[in-house]
């Protein structure tokens, strides 16, 4: 493997690995931008089994899950309904639009309801696919929410890893354009339909979406 042999190997974004967030938060034209350029980066050797691989690939590792867990540990991270709209409402990624191309190539079921014709609905349908498969799996299942007020604890122990001293998290307030909002004022109905499980409560869900004023 090129990280045991310090060889480079390809990255989503080629200047290092301390990126934060590949978009970033400047908007324009009512999105935010993707600010990560893919490419190849290079760690010093390290021995086999003396470290930790962990890989983010929300779409693709959903909809594989069956197969992934049979080989390797994964959790999941959940985040109110609420906040994982606007910020697909405000990212320039295809889930602005709609659509999860390694989640729709690898689940024909979710491509093919996909294929109605508003973006709103597509994108309720997106969020619903994801809680329900982490809903129906044996993985265990973490809220974004728990780890911002834990300052990573929560994350720490799921993960096994020997609690660690860091700065203090908090949640990244943002503002959003008028026609943002009023998408969000249009979803209601259909946010609160969504099922969450145990996991975000109608009271919740509720809670979310009056911090924005509606």
């Amino acid at each position: 493997m090129a990280i045991e042999q310090g060889l480079p190997f390809t990255h989503g974004d080629k200047g290092g690995l301390s990126i934060d967030n590949p978009v970033g938060q400047t908007l324009k034209d009512g999105v935010r931008k993707v600010v990560a350029k893919r490419g190849e980066v290079q760690l010093p050797a390290c021995q086999k089994n003396s470290y930790t691989l962990i890989i983010k690939q929300n779409a693709l590792f959903t909809a594989l899950m069956p197969k992934l867990t049979k080989q390797f540990p994964m959790i999941c991270i959940v985040r109110n309904p609420v906040d994982v709209l606007l910020s697909w409402l405000t990212v320039d990624l295809p889930v602005n639009r709609g659509h999860i191309p390694a989640g729709e190539r690898f689940d024909a079921k979710l491509k093919n309801a996909l294929s109605v014709p508003v973006c709103l609905t597509r994108q309720m349908i997106i969020y619903q696919w994801f809680m329900h498969a982490f809903l129906n799996s044996d993985l265990p299942i973490v809220r974004y929410e728990d780890i911002i007020s834990s300052d990573g604890a929560i994350l720490d122990n799921t993960l096994g890893w020997k609690a660690k001293k860091r700065a203090a998290l908090a949640f990244q307030e943002r503002k959003f354009e008028n026609d943002t909002l009023l998408t969000l004022e249009k979803a209601i109905p259909m946010l609160l339909a969504l099922n969450c499980g145990d996991l975000y409560t109608t009271m919740a869900i509720r809670k979310a979406i009056q911090v924005h004023g509606l």
